[in-house]
C-alpha cells in the first residue's frame, strides 16, 4: 500500500472473538496515533518537515553538524606535485573554501537526504549594437531591459535601439561559484527502465519579478536559460552533465529518484518530544512558583481565634506585615493570636518530565546513528574501537558521495579552464587513530620498505610542504651563521685597529679599507647591523670605513661613466683600471 496515501493506518480494524465466531467488533488500530494524522504526504513536504525538525530540535542540529564535519578532510592527488595540481589546490583552498562547502552538502544530504549541485562557470556578458555591431561590455552600457529586450545607447556611434546579448567564456577561476539547488524546487522526471532522469527547476517567484523588473544585478549575471524559462513561463530543463544528485539509499517500491530523508523515522519521536515540552512549559508555569497562604492558627482545642477577631482586620494587619517586612527586613511584627503560614504548589520539580525528554533524545540520536558518548563527548578507550567503526561504516555512502563531488567538481572546472585532469579525493580518516599502524609506517619507511611520502601523509602531513621548510630551514640557518661569524670578525678586527691606531695610523688606513671592501659585499641589512657594532666598539675606525666606503662608490660610479663612453666610442675599448665584464656589481650610493 502507498505509504503516501494516508489509508496506510486505519484507524479501526475487525478481528475474530476468543470463540472464533465470524462476528467481528472493530475496535481502535495500535497503528494509529496522533503522529499518523501530522505525516506529510508527498516528498515535497517531507523535506520541509525535515527543515523543521532541524532547525527546531537542537538535539538533530548538532548531531547533524557532528556527522556532516567527520569525513571533511585534505584532499589528496595522485599525480606527482607539478604546477597542475598547484592550480586545483589553490582553487580548492582560496577560491572555493572546499572545507566549508563539504560540510554545506553533509547538512543537505542529512537533512533532505538529497544534495542537488551545479558550477557557475563564469561569463562576460556583452551588448552587441545592431548599427556597428560594436560589442561593449553590459556594465559598461546605460541599458533597460522591457519585453526580455535590452535597449541602450552605443557607446561607438551612438546608435540608441535594440541590442544584441551575447555571453563569452571568462577564464576567471575565481568566479567559479557552487550552487546547491533547493530541492523543493527540483522536480525529476525517472524512467524506472533505463534509468534515465531528467531535472526540472522552477524558478521562484521573487527570482520571476527581477527579472521582468530588470534588476542590473541580477540581469548581468544570471544564467540566460532562467531568463528564457521565465519569459516562456515553463520550468527550467537541466542539460544531463549539468548537475550533480548526491542521495542517500532508498527503497526499490518508492521514491526511486529521491533519496530517502535521515530524519523520516523521527517524525513519532519528535511529535512525543513536542508533548514532552508543552508538558513541562505548563508544569514550570503552574507549580514551578509556590502560592504562600497566611491564616489564623488554632493552638488549643478549647480556642478558636475566628470566632472572636474581626477577620478584616486580621487581613490588613497582615498585608501590613509584610509591606514592613519588605521595607524593613529587621522589622518584628507582633500578633494576639497563632499565625499559620501554608505553601501550595511548587511540586514542578517532582512533576518534570525531564527524564522522559533524556529518552527522547537517547532514541533520536540512536536513529541517527550516533553513538550517544560520542555525542556527549564520553566515550571511553574501551567502548571506542568497536561503537567508532561502526559509526564510520554507517556513513559509508556518504564519504563516497563526497569523493564523487569533489572530482566531479575538478572535472568541471578543469575542462572549462583548459587544465589537464587529475585524480583527487579527500584523504581517509579515521577516528580511532591508530597509533601503533602509523609508528610501524615511519620504520618501514626508515628501512626503505615504504616511502616517506606514505609515510607522512598518514599524519596528514604534505611531504612537497615539508621539503620546502627543509630548504627554507637551512637557508635561514646558513645566514644566520654567517652573521654571526662575520660580527665576530668585525669586532675582531675592530679591537685590532683600535689597538694599532695608537701605534701606526697606516695601519689603521689598512685595516679600515679591508673592513669597508668586506662591508660593500654584504646585504642591506647585515651590512646596517655591521656599521652599528663598529660604531659602538671604536668611533674612529667606524670614521674611517664609512669615508673609504663612500670613496669606493665614487670611484665605482667614475668607473661605470667611462665604460658608458666607451661603449659609445666602439666595442672593445675600456677605459684603463676600469672593472671588466665579469667584475661584481656594485650597490647604488649612500652609506648603507
Amino acid at each position: 500500500m502507498d505509504p503516501m496515501s494516508g489509508n496506510l493506518f486505519p484507524e479501526t480494524f475487525s478481528g475474530l472473538d476468543r470463540t472464533g465466531s465470524s462476528n467481528r467488533t472493530p475496535f481502535p488500530s495500535p497503528f494509529y496515533d496522533w503522529t499518523v494524522s501530522w505525516m506529510p504526504r508527498d516528498i515535497k513536504n517531507i523535506f520541509r518537515w525535515c527543515e523543521y525538525l532541524y532547525k527546531r530540535n537542537g538535539i538533530v542540529r548538532q548531531a547533524t553538524k557532528r556527522i556532516a564535519l567527520y569525513p571533511v578532510t585534505d584532499v589528496k592527488f595522485e599525480e606527482e606535485s607539478t604546477n597542475i595540481t598547484d592550480n586545483y589546490k589553490d582553487f580548492l583552498e582560496n577560491v572555493l573554501h572546499y572545507k566549508s562547502k563539504a560540510v554545506m552538502i553533509g547538512i543537505d544530504l542529512m537533512v533532505y537526504g538529497n544534495s542537488i549541485l551545479s558550477v557557475f562557470l563564469p561569463f562576460k556578458r556583452f551588448l552587441e549594437c545592431e548599427k556597428c555591431s560594436v560589442e561593449t561590455p553590459i556594465n559598461r552600457v546605460k541599458w533597460k531591459f522591457k519585453s526580455y529586450q535590452f535597449t541602450g545607447e552605443c557607446k561607438s556611434c551612438g546608435h540608441f535601439g535594440v541590442m544584441k546579448r551575447i555571453d563569452r567564456k571568462a577564464y576567471d577561476v575565481s568566479k567559479v561559484h557552487l550552487i546547491r539547488w533547493d530541492p523543493k524546487q527540483i522536480d525529476i522526471h525517472y524512467n524506472d527502465y533505463s534509468g534515465a532522469t531528467e531535472y526540472y527547476y522552477k524558478v521562484p517567484p521573487e527570482h520571476e519579478t527581477m527579472i521582468q523588473e530588470g534588476i542590473p544585478h541580477f540581469i548581468e549575471t544570471v544564467p540566460w536559460g532562467i531568463v528564457e524559462s521565465v519569459k516562456e513561463k515553463r520550468k527550467f530543463k537541466f542539460n544531463p552533465d549539468a548537475l550533480l544528485h548526491i542521495r542517500m539509499p532508498s527503497l526499490a517500491g518508492e521514491l526511486k529518484e529521491w533519496g530517502l530523508p535521515m530524519f523520516v523515522n523521527l517524525f513519532q519521536l519528535h511529535f512525543h518530544a513536542a508533548i514532552a515540552r508543552r508538558a513541562n512549559e505548563g508544569i514550570f508555569l503552574d507549580f514551578a512558583m509556590p502560592t504562600r497562604v497566611i491564616y489564623p492558627d488554632q493552638k488549643t482545642q478549647n480556642t478558636e481565634p475566628v470566632e472572636f477577631m474581626n477577620l478584616g482586620r486580621f487581613r490588613e494587619e497582615m498585608v501590613n506585615m509584610l509591606k514592613e517586612r519588605r521595607r524593613d527586613q529587621l522589622h518584628v511584627k507582633i500578633s494576639p493570636v497563632p499565625i499559620g503560614y501554608q505553601t501550595i504548589g511548587g511540586e514542578a520539580k517532582a512533576l518534570n518530565l525531564f527524564n522522559e525528554m533524556k529518552e527522547i533524545n537517547e532514541e533520536i540520536m540512536a536513529s541517527i546513528g550516533i553513538p550517544q558518548d560520542l555525542f556527549y563527548g564520553t566515550m571511553t578507550i574501551q567502548a571506542a574501537p568497536i561503537a567508532l567503526r561502526l559509526f564510520e561504516n554507517n556513513w559509508a555512502d556518504y564519504v563516497s558521495g563526497l569523493n564523487e563531488w569533489i572530482q566531479w567538481l575538478c572535472r568541471k572546472v578543469g575542462n572549462y579552464m583548459d587544465w589537464e585532469p587529475i585524480n583527487v579525493k579527500f584523504m581517509s580518516v579515521r577516528l580511532i587513530d591508530n597509533i601503533e599502524k602509523k609508528g610501524m609506517l615511519f620504520n618501514l619507511a626508515a628501512s626503505g620498505k615504504v616511502s616517506d611520502l606514505t609515510a607522512l601523509q598518514s599524519w596528514g602531513i604534505d611531504f612537497k610542504e615539508e621539503q620546502r621548510k627543509f630548504k627554507e630551514q637551512q637557508t635561514i640557518t646558513t645566514a644566520i651563521q654567517q652573521e654571526a661569524q662575520e660580527e665576530a670578525q668585525v669586532q675582531q678586527d675592530a679591537m685590532d685597529g683600535g689597538e694599532a691606531q695608537a701605534v701606526s695610523p697606516f695601519d689603521l688606513q689598512g685595516q679600515a679599507e679591508q673592513i669597508a671592501q668586506q662591508l660593500l659585499q654584504m646585504p642591506y641589512e647585515q651590512r646596517k647591523s655591521m656599521l652599528y657594532n663598529l660604531q659602538q666598539t671604536n668611533e674612529t675606525l667606524y670614521a674611517l670605513v664609512s669615508k673609504k666606503m663612500e670613496q669606493m662608490r665614487n670611484a665605482m660610479k667614475t668607473q661605470q661613466g667611462q665604460a658608458a663612453m666607451q661603449g659609445q666610442q666602439g666595442p672593445g675599448m675600456m677605459a684603463p683600471g676600469m672593472a671588466g665584464p665579469q667584475g661584481p656589481a656594485m650597490p647604488g650610493p649612500g652609506l648603507m
